[in-house]
């Protein structure tokens, strides 16, 4: 099975086997099928991954077909059904597309889906599916509901990233409340939807991969914060659009991009996760010197960080 570490909550494909079975009941509806067929925990998988570049992953009219994960020189193209004859067929027509392997697995191992409310801090974290049901805690005003249906990105909450970045900015908003937030690598749009419920009037969120912001853009409208949270297909990096907060859960290659290209002392606050401590680390030297870290996590082995750029 190939090993491909993917942005945002880092999870490995080669890691599938050893994830803990999933019991929840959890449903979404993906985008791009006109069914109504809904998934569920334990709906099968079967991913293909396809190298080369695929120039409009809707354009694929293949049975059970939900979508594709790019991560170059790969696609991970994701069905409900087993379909290598019909995909062969297709790729046969494509230019400088090769089918490199296949494999399925259930959904619930695929993605753990929050079965019960989570909390961090002020926020309580809530399967999607529960909108209707309202908040579980009426009588604290305190807290901020979080409805989130992962489909097949990450940003469940559960994840140490994503909820470091929920601690820093549960800690921020105690003290602060910016009025303009970038997130760049949305991917259900958590982060996005924890700053406009906190108050942010102005929220752009962006990820590269389609799938995730058509997941995004879902939950944006679940949690109701549509007039103030706008999802963007893109890097985020290449055209940043300058905010009071920038929020940045990815990998090392990308935050080595976005030192390059940004200096985030021109932002008032930066929250940054997505990598191991000890990898961290190496790289800490390449902030600004004179950028101060306001806040600091660590949760199992992953750092999360809040720095306080211009005043």
């Amino acid at each position: 099975m190939v090993e491909i570490l993917f942005t945002g909550d880092d999870l490995a494909l080669g890691a599938f086997a050893g994830m803990p079975p999933v019991q929840a009941t959890a449903r979404w509806r993906q985008p791009y099928r006109e069914s109504s067929e809904v998934i569920q925990q334990s709906t099968k998988l079967y991913i293909y991954e396809v190298k080369g570049f695929i120039k409009d992953c809707r354009s694929i009219k293949i049975r059970g077909y939900l979508g594709n994960w790019p991560e170059p020189p790969y696609n991970y193209l994701f069905f409900l059904e087993p379909v290598k004859d019909d995909l062969r067929d297709w790729l046969s027509k494509q230019e400088n597309l090769e089918l490199t392997n296949e494999f399925s697995i259930d959904y619930g191992d695929w993605q753990q889906v929050v079965r019960r409310k989570h909390r961090v801090g002020r926020f309580v974290i809530l399967p999607g599916f529960t909108e209707s049901l309202g908040p579980c805690d009426l009588d604290d005003e305190s807290l901020v509901y979080l409805y989130i249906t992962p489909c097949l990105v990450f940003g469940s909450g559960l994840h140490p990233t994503t909820s470091g970045c929920l601690a820093a900015i549960d800690h921020l908003y105690s003290v602060d409340a910016p009025e303009t937030a970038t997130d760049i690598g949305t991917g259900t749009g958590i982060l996005a939807i924890a700053c406009a419920k906190c108050g942010t009037k102005n929220v752009v969120a962006y990820d590269i991969n389609p799938l995730a912001v058509e997941c995004a853009k879902d939950n944006v409208r679940r949690n109701k914060v549509n007039d103030t949270v706008t999802v963007k297909e893109g890097d985020g990096i290449s055209n940043l659009e300058r905010s009071e907060l920038l929020c940045f859960n990815l990998d090392e290659k990308s935050f080595r991009r976005l030192i390059e290209r940004i200096d985030l002392r021109e932002f008032r606050w930066s929250i940054i996760s997505g990598m191991l401590e000890k990898r961290f680390e190496r790289i800490a030297h390449l902030l600004p010197s004179d950028l101060k870290i306001w806040w600091k996590q660590v949760n199992k082995g992953w750092i999360t960080i809040c720095v306080q750029g211009q005043e």
